[in-house]
């Protein structure tokens, strides 16, 4: 497991040299959330966390520092709804080695089970006594004959799209981040990330994502097409079975309003070539990388060479 001290440093050192290029106006080299935007100093990393993106339970890594407070609500209010989405995905196709909990109905009576999907999509059902009442459990287990046909209803599981996508677009944001420090990333025009990170019921950055197949790696990759310029986000997660989801997101660049790429997505046409280069490189430390990459960013039809 990484220590939060080393990653806290690179970021410090990161910032200490924006600033000397005039890339930042900081006075300090106190780390910056890159969520909340709060700064921490040396002294306060107690504060601060380790981030998965995705999370942990769905396969993730940890690669970057938020502070607690952030990593707490984005766990508890947005990263669940998405492990629920994808679960409900494995439970829908029945893909082997899911489970999920149902409920069988018996004589006006509820009785609580788990379902698991084996080889072949073999189904067993398991029916625990501890969630269960013992009476009603045992009476409804010496009823059951060999043929009989059980009715059974999948529990309630709470899935919140805006909260989804909010997920899928913060795991997005923090890979990005990751990769690429504070070198833009602290322009106003990614607040509405933030704030729909912060807020993730409320509806301030269209969905820009897919989960359609997508034949490439996981990565950055970035286009000079200006219907799209900006960052396309590519990662996998996988919840506890051997299948795999796959996200594409696409992240703006400072000049692209949100609204306009989506209204191109939204018009885009399945199989229509998409023309993506890959970014790889130092972002954190090489002076020459940092303003090549600036300068695409905040620029129209320039190739990015370093």
């Amino acid at each position: 497991m990484p220590q939060i001290e080393p990653l806290y440093n690179k970021y410090v050192m990161h910032i200490e040299l924006l600033r000397n290029e005039n890339i930042l106006t900081e006075t300090n080299n106190d780390y910056i959330c890159p969520i909340c935007l709060r700064k921490f100093s040396k002294e306060q990393i107690s504060s601060l966390s380790l981030e998965d993106a995705p999370q942990d339970s769905l396969g993730g890594h940890k690669i970057a520092i938020t502070c607690k407070d952030c990593n707490n609500s984005c766990g508890h209010i947005i990263d669940i709804h998405l492990v629920n989405f994808l679960k409900r995905l494995d439970e829908i196709d029945f893909v082997e080695g899911s489970t999920r909990r149902i409920e069988i109905p018996d004589n006006g009576r509820k009785i609580n089970a788990m379902l698991e999907v084996g080889n072949n999509k073999e189904l067993k059902v398991i029916l625990p006594q501890k969630i269960n009442n013992p009476q009603w459990l045992q009476e409804h287990i010496n009823n059951i004959k060999e043929g009989n046909i059980i009715d059974i209803k999948n529990q309630r599981v709470d899935i919140d799209m805006k909260k989804v996508s909010t997920a899928i677009l913060k795991n997005a944001y923090i890979i990005l981040f990751s990769h690429f420090g504070y070198s833009f990333l602290l322009d106003k025009h990614y607040d509405r990330i933030r704030e729909q990170i912060k807020n993730p019921s409320r509806y301030i950055v269209p969905d820009l994502w897919t989960k359609q197949p997508i034949n490439m790696q996981n990565g950055i990759y970035l286009s000079n097409d200006n219907r799209h310029r900006g960052f396309f986000i590519i990662y996998t997660c996988q919840y506890k079975t051997a299948r795999k989801h796959h996200f594409c997101c696409f992240i703006p660049t400072p000049l692209m309003p949100y609204e306009f790429a989506y209204h191109f997505f939204d018009e885009y046409q399945p199989n229509t070539p998409m023309y993506m280069q890959t970014l790889n490189g130092d972002f954190f430390t090489n002076e020459k990388n940092i303003k090549a990459l600036n300068k695409w960013v905040y620029s129209w039809d320039m190739k990015l060479k370093y």
